[in-house]
């Protein structure tokens, strides 16, 4: 009997790949903060998606990458994921929001959608076989949407509610990344960005943070593991909404790699 020929080593396995495409599920913990301010600038009450109005907070969405390098020093890349969640409870505690009051008791439900993307250019200038340091500068889009309303059972504690929200910022972004080879198949990598607008209708800041360990059984396919985790704290003051945004979301995400 004759054994099946073992997986044949990637071949050249080097820190940065000519081409590299990722694509794998985003098991995500989130948790939105959101304020909203009357017309007059009083500033409203803070509340929590997951705690007051029961948004289940975590979900699985896709998570997709895609790298183009040339002369081992420089890369583009492009990343986006987004997600939707829906949820509702009952309030525990009495809100002012904007012009209106949300009762304790009252019933409400809402629904969250959030996209990230990012595209920008690393410069790696150290850069061998072996590891690749690198600095980039970049684009970062997040938008937030949702809306939430709410039912009053109860004569004389208050109105029916609703609320709708939509925000859209652009950013420059400010990146670190290591990558490095662990052997003939396993690479590693780290990497870190930070945003901030400082100036406009919507100011804030931005960062993100990632770890990757990759496995490569072929030359051009594999798997990595991934965790990822952004924070976004945005104070915004526009017809639509005025007052504050705060946003994390975190968790792990499996990725199947096909390089060039």
């Amino acid at each position: 009997m004759t054994a099946a020929p073992a997986l044949a080593a990637p071949e050249g396995l080097r820190p940065l790949d000519r081409a590299r495409v990722a694509i794998g599920p985003f098991a995500k913990d989130n948790d939105l903060r959101l304020r909203v301010d009357d017309r007059t600038g009083l500033p409203g009450d803070e509340f929590s998606g997951r705690r007051d109005l029961g948004l289940d907070g975590g979900s699985r969405e896709t998570f997709r990458e895609f790298a183009l390098s040339w002369d081992r020093e420089h890369q583009l890349h492009a990343r986006r994921f987004a997600f939707v969640e829906t949820g509702g409870g009952v309030l525990a505690t009495t809100l002012r929001v904007g012009d209106d009051i949300w009762p304790i008791g009252a019933e409400a439900e809402g629904r969250l959608r959030v996209v990230v993307e990012t595209v920008g250019h690393t410069w790696f200038p150290v850069s061998d076989d072996r590891m690749a340091i690198g600095v980039g500068l970049g684009l970062v889009r997040y938008r937030v949407d949702g809306r939430i309303d709410g039912r009053v059972e109860t004569t004389g504690l208050g109105d029916d509610f609703s609320l709708d929200f939509a925000e859209s910022a652009w950013a420059p972004q400010l990146g670190l990344e290591w990558v490095g080879v662990a052997g003939e198949r396993w690479r590693v990598g780290l990497g870190a960005a930070w945003v901030r607008r400082p100036g406009g209708s919507v100011t804030g800041h931005a960062f993100g943070a990632s770890a990757r360990v990759e496995w490569f059984p072929t030359r051009h396919a594999g798997l990595a593991l991934r965790w990822q985790q952004n924070d976004l704290d945005l104070e915004v003051d526009r017809s639509a909404l005025s007052g504050r945004l705060r946003f994390r979301t975190r968790g792990p995400m499996v990725l199947g790699t096909v390089r060039f």
